[in-house]
């Protein structure tokens, strides 16, 4: 017996009764199972509720990175004034980077020495920044650990002690929390991630997500038992495959955890992305959009 196929074959087969299909119709879903059209959360005058900017200009700006040093005060402020004029009323950034995109380093250690000694002047530059966005007003949503960083090879026993010091130092000022971008990437297993997601919720009554490298980590998201999941679609889908994609992950989910459409496109102020972000929103059930839209909810009939 062909035991890798036969593996392969169980999980299709397992996807199917989820999402009511044959072998002749895996695109196909059962729009019956889709959670009834439900009106978003009233938000700040004039923004798109839960919607955020995370890319710009091809993937060359990127949001999360705004808390860092390096990044001159009169371009962060540049930075989320342009997030205002798209209309978000929510803002993610980086805690701890230090190899994903421009400027590389986001860090609150001295000399950012990882789990080191706490450098109280970039905390209080961190937290004058922080409290400027929630001033314009923006929510604010502090992802714990970057992707291409290393953060993975570090001792679990080091990670966890990082992560209760930022909730520790940041967490009045926060909206929401995720974990971190790439999960499965930086830290390998379900198991490990799922560990550390819990390491948080017990920090913090902020709501808690994750961060995968695709949407056929769906069961990661659902088993690692946080409120939301930041959604990877990767980029040059068309607005049908993106509410496709959208359908078929809600249906996945079945309400065990809340749904963001997060990276589907690099450029999240043109008109491209915001198509895309709108075919995601127009599904019950998808919660908010990171990189760009126009609409402000899903259709009600």
């Amino acid at each position: 017996m062909n035991t890798k196929r036969t593996r392969a074959w169980i999980r299709w087969a397992t996807l199917a009764a989820v999402l009511g299909c044959t072998p002749a119709c895996t695109d196909r879903v059962d729009v019956s199972r889709l959670p009834a059209p439900a009106v978003l959360p009233e938000t700040f005058p004039g923004r798109l509720p839960n919607s955020a900017t995370f890319l710009r200009d091809g993937g060359r700006t990127r949001i999360m990175n705004l808390l860092s040093e390096e990044m001159p005060e009169n371009e962060f402020r540049r930075q989320v004034d342009a997030c205002v004029a798209s209309r978000d009323d929510t803002i993610a950034l980086y805690v701890t980077n230090r190899g994903d995109g421009q400027p590389p380093v986001t860090s609150f250690y001295r000399d950012d020495e990882y789990g080191g000694e706490v450098d109280e002047a970039s905390v209080a530059l961190m937290r004058e920044r922080i409290e400027y966005c929630r001033s314009r007003p923006l929510r604010v949503h502090l992802w714990i650990w970057s992707d291409d960083s290393g953060f993975g090879a570090v001792p679990d026993s080091v990670n966890v002690a990082h992560l209760a010091r930022s909730v520790e130092l940041f967490d009045d000022l926060v909206d929401a929390w995720c974990v971190g971008l790439e999960l499965d990437e930086v830290f390998g297993t379900a198991e490990r991630v799922s560990a550390l997601t819990h390491e948080l919720e017990t920090r913090t009554e902020r709501p808690v997500g994750v961060h995968f490298t695709a949407l056929d980590r769906w069961d990661w998201a659902v088993d690692s038992g946080a409120d939301l999941w930041f959604g990877q679609y990767g980029f040059g889908l068309s607005p049908e495959k993106i509410h496709r994609l959208t359908e078929q992950t809600i249906v996945r989910l079945d309400g065990r955890i809340g749904f963001w459409a997060f990276e589907y496109h690099l450029s999240s102020t043109s008109a491209d992305a915001k198509a895309l972000g709108d075919a995601a929103i127009s599904v019950p059930g998808c919660l908010g959009t990171g990189n760009g839209r126009t609409r402000r909810d899903a259709v009600t009939s």
